[in-house]
């Protein structure tokens, strides 16, 4: 989508997916939107390259296990699997060259963009994500939101626990119910599996389900889950 801004005596015509501003005044509405506004840039910050790069193999993870998916429930062969993720690959590939040459802050915030808006959010998600000027705590955020969305594309039937849902809400009751130095498990991903956690923050319940802040035994890494009911075979109780 395209708008018109308007800055100081020059009109700009800008593109939303590729930079940011902060508008102080609408000018008017119609027939396009005009406004007054200054351009928004995330803070400079120095490189982390392992990040940049985990985040990049998250996102291509979770391209190929939702383009598994797909084929499977066309009922497509294991060939047309096979040539649909060798393209993905090569594409993903090429991409990654091509961004060698950018500067880092900028490499970053294409970076963000791009997980943004192939991940499944929210439109408050993406805004607050957005809005952050901090580049390398967005690929923080998203690497944590790519675990998750990873690991509900692999889940399987019966490998999760049958938790009951209370009557409001549609949040399992366990979940209203769980408190903070309380310890769980929390199915990850195939490859990890459950993972002990202990919880250190309770917020909610917010939209259907309570979100808890997780400290992890193995790496001991805090991570943001929601316990909802879609989440209902993600975690239990130890």
């Amino acid at each position: 989508m395209l708008l018109n801004f308007q800055n100081s005596e020059d009109t700009l015509k800008l593109s939303t997916t590729s930079s940011r501003y902060l508008i102080s005044s609408i000018i008017k509405n119609f027939p396009y939107t005009v406004a007054t506004c200054s351009p928004l840039a995330d803070i400079p910050e120095p490189d982390d390259i392992e990040l940049e790069d985990e985040v990049k193999e998250l996102l291509l993870d979770l391209l190929i296990e939702q383009t598994k998916i797909d084929i499977l429930e066309q009922d497509g062969s294991d060939d047309d699997m096979d040539e649909v993720l060798d393209v993905i690959i090569q594409e993903w590939s090429l991409m990654c060259q091509e961004r060698e040459g950018i500067k880092g802050g900028e490499r970053v915030w294409r970076l963000g963009c791009e997980v943004i808006s192939l991940c499944d959010l929210s439109t408050e998600e993406r805004a607050n994500l957005i809005a952050l000027t901090s580049g390398l705590e967005r690929l923080r955020l998203l690497r944590s939101i790519l675990k998750i969305k990873i690991g509900e594309t692999k889940i399987t039937a019966g490998s999760g626990w049958d938790l009951q849902v209370s009557e409001s809400g549609d949040v399992p009751k366990q979940a209203l119910s769980l408190n903070v130095g309380q310890k769980v498990e929390y199915y990850w991903n195939e490859e990890y599996e459950w993972q002990p956690a202990t919880v250190v923050n309770k917020i909610g319940p917010v939209g259907g389900e309570v979100l808890f802040d997780l400290k992890f035994d193995s790496d001991g890494e805090v991570h943001r889950c929601g316990f909802g009911f879609e989440d209902r075979g993600r975690w239990r109780p130890v």
